[in-house]
């Protein structure tokens, strides 16, 4: 078996080979090794999603153009994970016994020999190896072994696998034992180790048959990555595994933008902070922070009746509203968002801290000030994006529309006025920072984490 040398050392950032209908998922081949082929125990790859248990015919479109002919006893990784062999050949097509996932919590056993993968139903259930799929690396930089997912032992040679995404195993860079496969999550691609190596330097595990492809870059910019793609950065980002401010290996900056649909509005968001707000779990901070470039199209109160009491905490708005919002929200972005703590004022002097998944922003946060009698820096810290991208100090920067469109209206902070007993904080059509009484319709902008 030959291997594709890819020879940029940083491929998340060179936009090589744009991803479309042919290269999306899964485009590589990793065929039978010479005449050993014969009987199979090759690895396919198909660009196609599969269920779990389950007994699939595959068109052999499916494959990489030019594969090779399927064999029984074949492997075949679908692009969603699963694996399976194959058990029986078509004249075009294949039928293939599809059982346990690449990307399982703990690996997966059933890897046979230096040939490939074999086994009779059921050789993949058992998993093992580490939750995060994440080492340590030795002093030399290597993976060392005990602390690799158990051997997938097949009687004619230990294999061990390992799985990262895409970015992780660029900024680790580990040297991969002999023996080891390394797979790249982000877009399930597979390196063999050598023991010599290290990730960046080793070749991508494909077929000569499309010799020269290059994988799609794992990361196209804000807009147009998933949300489950945005999530694998921000945990990179929350754990110190990259430098957010470093462009060479962070695919995002401050102030780049992701378009969301919200019950058939589109809402525009930026990013607006790096670890800027601790989760609620107490695990550390959330990697990324989002707000709203304008405001939504329609306007809302923060209570019914003129009282600020309770504050953010017991507002109609934060226990009604945001939930109904959350709601509307695409499930693949809801299942990202990392619930946070945050530090609100109430009219008292009293501060409240709660976990939110949604919420509206304080006068501090954006601002750098404080008014009506707010204490200074006790509802969180001014997001980098008003620090540098906009200007939160200016009353110029500070105005927002409804939907981005016509002339600017006054939107809400979470901030109460604590010199009263009525009302919030707001900024007003000329972007100054002033007050409005509970239950007035303002603008909406709010946030969320990753």
């Amino acid at each position: 078996m030959s291997n594709f040398n890819i020879n940029d050392p940083n491929p998340f950032r060179n936009g090589q080979t744009p991803l479309n209908e042919d290269n999306l998922n899964a485009v590589v081949n990793l065929a039978r090794q010479g005449g050993q082929g014969a009987r199979g125990n090759g690895i396919l790859y198909v660009t196609h999603d599969v269920q779990r248990n389950a007994s699939v015919t595959l068109q052999n479109t499916l494959l990489v153009p030019n594969s090779p002919t399927p064999k029984v006893n074949d492997v075949v990784l679908a692009q969603n994970g699963l694996m399976g062999w194959v058990t029986a050949v078509q004249n075009n097509s294949f039928t293939v016994w599809f059982r346990d996932s690449l990307m399982g919590p703990q690996g997966m056993r059933g890897l046979q020999g230096p040939q490939g993968i074999q086994g009779p139903p059921g050789a993949f259930e058992h998993l093992l190896g580490q939750p995060n799929g994440i080492a340590t690396l030795d002093e030399g930089g290597r993976l060392p072994l005990e602390q690799l997912p158990e051997s997938l032992d097949g009687g004619g040679g230990n294999v061990n696998m390992v799985s990262n995404s895409a970015i992780t195993w660029q900024i680790t860079n580990p040297v991969l034992p002999v023996k080891t496969f390394g797979y790249e999550t982000t877009r399930g691609l597979l390196k063999l180790g050598n023991g010599r190596d290290r990730w960046n330097d080793l070749p991508y595990f494909v077929n000569t048959s499309i010799s020269g492809y290059v994988p799609p870059n794992p990361y196209l910019g804000l807009e147009l990555d998933s949300w489950a793609t945005i999530a694998e950065v921000s945990a990179a980002i929350s754990t110190g595994l990259i430098n957010p401010f470093d462009s060479t290996v962070c695919p995002y900056s401050i102030g780049d933008t992701k378009t969301v649909q919200i019950g058939g509005e589109s809402v525009v968001f930026e990013i607006w902070g790096w670890n800027h707000d601790k989760k609620a779990d107490g695990s550390g901070t959330a990697g990324i922070t989002f707000g709203m470039k304008n405001l939504m199209t329609a306007m809302q109160r923060l209570n019914p009746t003129l009282t600020n009491y309770g504050g953010w905490e017991l507002s109609e708005f934060r226990n009604i509203f945001m939930p109904q919002l959350l709601s509307q929200l695409p499930s693949d972005l809801r299942s990202v968002i990392a619930e946070v703590v945050k530090e609100s004022q109430n009219a008292d002097g009293s501060i409240a801290h709660t976990p939110d998944k949604l919420f509206l922003f304080s006068v501090w946060e954006i601002s750098g000030q404080f008014s009506q009698s707010q204490n200074v820096g006790v509802e969180g810290n001014m997001y980098m994006y008003w620090q540098g991208i906009l200007n939160g100090a200016s009353q110029l920067d500070r105005r927002k529309m409804l939907a981005g469109i016509g002339n600017p209206v006054q939107w809400w902070f979470r901030s109460v006025a604590t010199d009263r007993t009525t009302s919030f904080a707001r900024v007003a059509t000329t972007g100054t920072i002033g007050v409005s009484v509970a239950n007035m319709p303002n603008g909406v902008c709010f946030g969320f984490c990753v």
